[in-house]
């Protein structure tokens, strides 16, 4: 996240199943956060193929590199909607609990 915050975009190889590297995936639900979900490569020779497409992108590199920080700001560093769904969530939680006694 904190290349994000740089302006600095990162590609990520999304690592499947229960045996996956949790820091890739941790990087790909950042990049979903932050609405770069097409930087998430899911096989080898897709992360190379994003990668160069980006490095080659003059104009991608610029935008993001000054809108990121804004991006970040606005999501992943920022608690009020995660804080609302988890709220939410207890109350469903609580709902439920109480309909079953």
């Amino acid at each position: 996240a904190e290349c994000l915050m740089m302006g600095v975009p990162i590609v990520t190889l999304l690592a499947p199943g229960k045996n996956g590297c949790h820091s890739q995936n941790v990087t790909a639900s950042i990049l979903t956060q932050v609405g770069l979900s097409d930087l998430i490569a899911s096989s080898e020779d897709e992360y190379v193929q994003i990668a160069l497409d980006l490095a080659r992108n003059s104009a991608r590199l610029s935008e993001l590199k000054a809108t990121l920080r804004q991006k970040c700001l606005a999501t992943i560093c920022n608690p009020e909607p995660s804080t609302l769904c988890a709220e939410v969530e207890v109350e469903s939680l609580k709902s439920q609990l109480h309909s079953s006694l």
